[in-house]
């Protein structure tokens, strides 16, 4: 605001402020016949002087009606007498709205038989005839989708200038801000679904517009909701290009710029200062910044009670700090778009524009991380209260997680939110499945993040550890425990207790043979259970790998092979003596008892099993001599036959 038009506003202010309630009013109606933008300012400084009543505060309203009128909009306002005299191609019908310089009315164009838009003069002064002029030239050269067409310029009968421009029939943007319940809301949500999305594609046609008018050289500098129209049928519009002005004139040198900069809670800071740089893109995207901050919030950029405290707050244009409500992008969009400094905003309105696409576009990326956090926050307290929970529901909500974290950044990659929500995520999984134990899929997880915390590392590396050595005992347990399991080798084991067997039927058979009175010659004895040795021997030897496979097996052969090496010796050292083959076949199986019994003592139970039958073989041969040798052939074929039947894993 410029020093001249401030005292003019304080002048008015003091002036005002003598006047009693309605008389103030009808001062402020009267400023407003010759300079609308003042006047509201001034009817904003007295709603808020407590001497003010309420009828203040609706002269003020009307004002900020009048000023920014939609074109579409009728209003009860009463044709004047003399409007469009002069113009034959048109007939007024009604008046639209009333501005600071002129007048917009609904006029019927004869020749093309339409409804048009036509902006005259408030009054029959052609003070500001050139104003009109040089609006119609510049709105005349912007042929835009997205701004008012002007059909022609002519001048009426007094010689003053008549602006006919296509007339729009819709709603503004501000109403559509306002009134969540307006009727044009309905089709607005069934194409874009949602408000959010309606406002950003009303502020994208606004965008290409003020890009289009920046490309031909011309600033609006009045850019708000109020000068944005939305057509019946989809069309955005941009209008009031009343105080626009060719870009590289400065503020001073500017003749719009003496009678209004544009509206104070909308204002860029270089707007209020005479000595400011020249105006340029940048002042229009600041505009836009604070027109996108409206549409968030439903307030101007710059609030306070008074026109003066907005115009304070336009000069500081600090930083806002947004409701949670407001997406975190959009937020730092306004407050890069409304920087104090010109250098620190979007270069462009283009810029501006697609820094909107890239927020659209990342929507829905940051809707899918938002509901990733949703569940992972959820996964995060059901660890919190149960650490070894329900795998199933743990792993359902990680699932869920990482995939919505993985698709977000897919994406939108930059999206910090999604990439801190999957780091989190891979942390708190990597967690549990050290707590259950599972390396694999912790290790997994871990080999996910990029630069894992070293406890994280550290924890997963003591697992490694921890699971190794389990591992170990384990394999060392099992080793014991195949070593002492009678069912291993026990196919191998049962051939060598046949054999056994045979070599004993066959021992049997001989004594059966020669049950002759005489005894048995000890060296015939002591050979053939060398033989026996000799052949059980060799076998061992030949299936080693089967039959010292395990621990029992290798002590029951070894225990058989000393028993008989044992029988052997007993036989040899007795074949000088000659003693009765009873005695000798009676220590025999006094030999096999005492092996059986070590063998219960150290392998199994039922090696017991053995003991009196030997000891009893051993009784029978000494009290009957002359059956000793049927009675050691039948012992230990018994013996045998029990064996095997005991060491092929029936029993263990």
């Amino acid at each position: 605001m410029t020093v001249e038009r401030h005292e003019r506003l304080m002048n008015h202010f003091d002036e005002a402020c003598e006047l009693a309630p309605d008389a103030q009013a009808e001062y402020v109606r009267k400023l407003a016949m010759d300079d609308a933008l003042l006047a509201r300012d001034v009817a904003e400084l007295l709603a808020h002087d407590r001497a003010a009543g309420s009828t203040l505060e609706r002269a003020a309203d009307e004002l900020a009606n009048t000023q920014t009128a939609p074109l579409g909009a009728v209003t009860s306002a009463v044709v004047r007498g003399g409007d469009l005299d002069g113009v034959q191609d048109l007939e007024p019908v009604a008046e639209l709205g009333e501005g600071g310089m002129g007048r917009v009315l609904l006029a019927r164009q004869r020749s093309l038989q339409r409804e048009v838009a036509v902006k005259v003069l408030k009054d029959a002064s052609l003070e500001r005839a050139d104003d009109l002029f040089a609006e119609a030239v510049l709105a005349g050269s912007l042929e835009h989708p997205n701004i008012v067409p002007v059909h022609a310029l002519e001048r009426d009968r007094r010689g003053r200038p008549v602006l006919v421009m296509k007339r729009v029939e819709g709603v503004s943007w501000r109403t559509l801000i306002r009134e969540p319940d307006h009727p044009a809301w309905p089709s607005l949500l069934e194409k874009h679904g949602d408000r959010l999305s309606a406002h950003l594609w009303i502020l994208n046609g606004v965008c290409l517009g003020l890009h289009f008018a920046h490309s031909r050289g011309v600033l609006h500098r009045d850019v708000k909701p109020d000068n944005v129209m939305v057509g019946a049928f989809g069309e955005v519009y941009l209008v009031d290009w009343g105080i626009a002005a060719k870009t590289g004139l400065s503020w001073s040198t500017d003749p719009a710029a003496a009678r209004g900069v544009g509206t104070p809670g909308f204002l860029a800071p270089e707007m209020l200062d005479d000595n400011a740089s020249p105006p340029d893109v940048r002042t229009d995207v600041y505009l836009l910044g604070a027109t996108l901050h409206y549409a968030l919030t439903g307030k101007p950029r710059h609030e306070g009670e008074t026109v003066l405290e907005q115009l304070e707050a336009a000069r500081a244009s600090l930083p806002r700090d947004y409701p949670t409500h407001v997406p975190d992008e959009l937020a730092a969009i306004c407050n890069r778009a409304t920087h104090r400094d010109p250098a620190r905003r979007f270069a462009s309105a283009e810029a501006f524009r697609e820094a909107i696409g890239d927020y659209q576009r990342h929507r829905g990326a940051q809707e899918l991380s938002d509901a990733a956090w949703q569940r992972l926050e959820k996964l995060r307290d059901l660890l919190a209260t149960s650490p070894h929970a329900d795998a199933r529901q743990v792993h359902e909500l990680a699932t869920e997680s990482l995939f919505g974290f993985r698709e977000s950044r897919r994406v939108w990659p930059g999206n910090a939110r999604a990439r801190d929500g999957l780091r989190l995520c891979l942390q708190t999984q990597v967690e549990y499945e050290v707590g259950e134990e599972n390396l694999g899929r912790a290790q997994a997880l871990l080999d996910e993040i990029d630069d894992p915390p070293s406890e994280l590392v550290t924890s997963v590396g003591a697992l490694r550890e921890r699971l190794a050595a389990r591992a170990a005992r384990e394999a060392k347990l099992a080793a014991l425990e195949r070593a002492q399991d009678w069912r291993v080798a026990a196919r191998y084991r049962g051939a060598f207790f046949l054999l056994a067997c045979a070599l004993s039927i066959g021992l049997w058979r001989f004594a059966v043979r020669d049950r002759d009175p005489r005894p048995i010659a000890p060296e015939l004895l002591a050979l053939y259970m060398v033989a026996a040795l000799g052949v059980l021997g060799a076998l061992v030897v030949l299936f080693r790998r089967h039959l010292l496979a395990t621990a029992v097996t290798q002590q029951v052969v070894f225990g058989m092979l000393c028993c008989i090496g044992a029988m052997a010796v007993n036989r040899a050292a007795n074949a000088i003596a000659a003693p009765p083959t009873a005695a000798i076949l009676s220590a025999d199986m006094v030999f096999a008892a005492l092996t059986a019994a070590l063998g219960a003592v150290t392998l199994a139970r039922w090696f017991w099993l053995f003991v009196p039958l030997f000891c009893g073989g051993a009784l029978v041969a000494r009290l009957a001599p002359q059956l000793a040798g049927m009675t050691f052939a039948s012992t230990a074929t018994l013996a045998l036959a029990i064996g095997l039947f005991a060491s092929t894993g029936r029993r263990r």
